[in-house]
């Protein structure tokens, strides 16, 4: 809740205020060119203006990136749909719908086109001013009134960017993802709002039709490109695909683009198997960055429901799902075992895949796939596994911290977050960003790159350089944004690893 941003935001102990209404009526612009974080080109207009408010700051900036939103939104959404019980399921549904709000107004369907970026992170460092280049509270933005050409111009009137011209395709990362966060959105809110439950349906029907299957090049993820690297995209179409033959099926096929839901159960299969079968299969778990495991959990429960048993039943029903449940289990299991041959040989426990880099959140996504893989495989042969990697987020490591703010005694105090520094507290105790998860240990350089925009309040960051060891550093200093910066999808999976430990 402390990351919204626009008109709905939620006081809370930071004191939160509305901020950005001019993102109500943004204008367009043309994709920026970058070298490096570095902008080379000029902002050209290209339309608008367009409704582009609300939505959630990305980290400790005030971006807001349809890469990550997408993510979040749906990470949530498996949470409300899977695990939520319990007073705090209303509160996680009005925020899975303040994510979805979002998500919708960055689809334009007359125009087929799907808006990937609010703000722009870096400049040039001279003429233009980026996100990146002022240290403030979200509010002090809309204080601002530069003059165009002004360096600071984009600060508060902030540029959006689109993921493709009219009618063009759509990354399919990025095409496969929002088609699950909003075929996830038709689920959950089927009962409570069954007509915004459909609107999300139609549109992330419509998204996924967009999709580009045959990418050349990189994906398209954020601008620069530099700030998310993904390479995978295969996951995010079979996610979309399942959840599409989910939502379809429930709402029932009236008024959709696409009323059949068994058209999304082939795709679904196709994609498992192109993603099982690609090089990068096997090289990262669960985050922003590879959504398998929960596409290949909700396919092989469609795959053993009663309703496709039946399908199968009937000759000639023109479905043919190329994978199966002991393929999928296979590759999450694959996964499973690379991340507990990892841990076994480290000191603390510690499987990661991705050895010394986002290191707490690949934690928290092996302790999630072991717990999926379980619950799916009706065994405990992981269980262990994911209290190591959930218990080293916690504490369990070599520097003895937490790595979420609020749980246990010790955890990050100097975050690399403008409202939680500058209207926080910096001791641990009072005014706090409750629950935020920060990127945790990191390569030796990433440390070494410190540093903040003037503004910024020093607080006493606690000696823990002595700890460092196996290439990973860790520092909870404001100036650390490797290591100390809380980030949106680090919360989500945290929430997702923590509900399956209460539900369980």
């Amino acid at each position: 809740m402390a990351q919204r941003d626009g008109p709905d935001v939620v006081p809370g102990p930071l004191h939160r205020v509305p901020a950005h209404p001019l993102d109500a009526h943004a204008t367009v612009y043309a994709s920026p060119r970058y070298q490096g974080l570095r902008l080379v080109s000029r902002l050209a207009r290209r339309g608008g203006p367009v409704d582009v408010a609300g939505g959630w700051f990305d980290a400790g900036d005030y971006l807001k990136f349809t890469e990550t939103a997408s993510f979040d939104a749906t990470v949530l959404q498996v949470v409300l749909r899977d695990h939520a019980r319990g007073p705090w399921a209303g509160a996680l549904r009005a925020e899975a719908r303040h994510g979805t709000d979002w998500l919708m107004k960055l689809w334009d369907p007359g125009r087929r086109v799907l808006y990937a970026q609010v703000g722009l992170g870096d400049g040039n460092g001279g003429s233009v001013l980026g996100d990146h280049d002022v240290w403030r509270l979200p509010q002090s933005d809309d204080a601002r009134h530069p003059r165009p050409g002004a360096p600071d111009y984009f600060v508060s009137h902030r540029p959006v960017f689109a993921a493709n011209a009219p009618g063009r395709l759509i990354s399919p990362n990025l095409a496969g993802r929002v088609a699950a966060a909003l075929a996830l959105c038709a689920q959950v809110q089927a009962d409570a709002d069954p007509g915004y439950a459909r609107r999300c349906l139609q549109a992330g029907q419509a998204i996924y039709d967009q999709a580009n299957t045959h990418p050349q090049g990189g994906l398209l993820t954020a601008f620069p490109h530099d700030y998310y690297s993904e390479q995978e995209w295969r996951d995010d179409l079979e996610l979309g695909a399942v959840e599409l033959y989910l939502a379809t099926r429930r709402l029932g096929g009236a008024g959709l683009p696409h009323p059949d839901a068994n058209r999304y159960l082939s795709p679904a299969g196709r994609w498992a198997d192109a993603y099982m079968s690609s090089r990068l299969n096997g090289v990262d778990s669960l985050n922003l960055y590879d959504v398998s495991a929960l596409a290949h959990a909700d396919l092989v429960r469609v795959l053993r429901s009663p309703e496709y048993v039946a399908l199968q039943r009937v000759r000639r029903n023109g479905v043919n799902v190329s994978t199966d449940p002991g393929s999928l289990l296979a590759d999450l299991r694959a996964q499973l075992r690379l991340a507990a041959s990892r841990a076994g040989r480290d000191p603390f426990g510690f499987g990661s895949v991705s050895g010394s880099s986002d290191t707490v959140p690949h934690a928290l996504g092996v302790a999630a796939t072991a717990r999926i893989y379980d619950g799916l495989a009706g065994t405990a042969q992981y269980e262990g596994l994911a209290r190591r990697e959930l218990g080293w987020t916690l504490g369990a490591n070599a520097w003895g911290q937490s790595f979420t703010v609020g749980a246990g005694s010790a955890f990050p105090r100097c975050l690399s977050h403008q409202v939680a520094n500058l209207a926080g507290s910096l001791t641990g105790r009072g005014a706090l960003l409750w629950g935020a998860t920060v990127d945790g240990p990191n390569t030796s350089g990433s440390v070494r790159e410190r540093g903040a925009p003037d503004g910024f309040r020093r607080c006493a960051s606690p000696g823990l350089a002595g700890f460092d060891g196996r290439g990973m550093h860790y520092r909870d200093d404001v100036t650390s944004a490797s290591t100390s910066e809380p980030t949106d999808d680090y919360a989500a999976l945290a929430m997702l690893a923590f509900a399956q430990q209460a539900s369980g």
